[in-house]
């Protein structure tokens, strides 16, 4: 996966100074990989602020943006061919203004979006939520 160490991720061991959007990609690539959504996100948010706070800026950490990027990231992944297939696939997530679409610069920098989760405020979630059905599955 491109040199991210994921396991050194996890136990905190990664320095800051690497940990970049490419990196923040992988580590939720890798989550969603290893665990349910709810769990990869979970696990991801802790580390992230782990690494933020160890680097003392906890200030960084923004919810918003985790879990966004994480939904994104969940709602793209088909397959299991990988890291660099699926970055290549979905390069314009490796713009770090990829959630500039659904959200203001104003809305995503704010103190609440840095503390909890903040729907989209550019894009309706009913515009959102068609676009892709193709990657919904249904138990019936």
């Amino acid at each position: 996966m491109s040199g991210f160490d994921f396991d050194r991720f996890l136990g905190g061991g990664l320095p800051a100074e690497v940990f970049d959007h490419r990196s923040h990609l992988a580590a939720a690539y890798e989550a969603l990989r290893r665990y349910p959504f709810l769990e990869a996100c979970r696990v991801v948010r802790e580390c992230i602020i782990t690494l933020a706070t160890g680097a003392g800026a906890p200030q960084k950490y923004n919810e918003t943006i985790t879990l966004a990027a994480m939904a994104l990231v969940a709602e793209r992944m088909d397959d299991e061919s990988g890291f660099e297939a699926f970055t290549a696939a979905n390069a314009d997530l490796l713009d770090r203004g990829f959630l500039d679409a659904y959200y203001s610069p104003a809305r995503l920098s704010s103190p609440r979006a840095r503390g909890t989760f903040l729907m989209p405020d550019r894009i309706p979630i009913s515009h959102t939520a068609g676009a892709s059905d193709t990657h919904l599955e249904t138990s019936q």
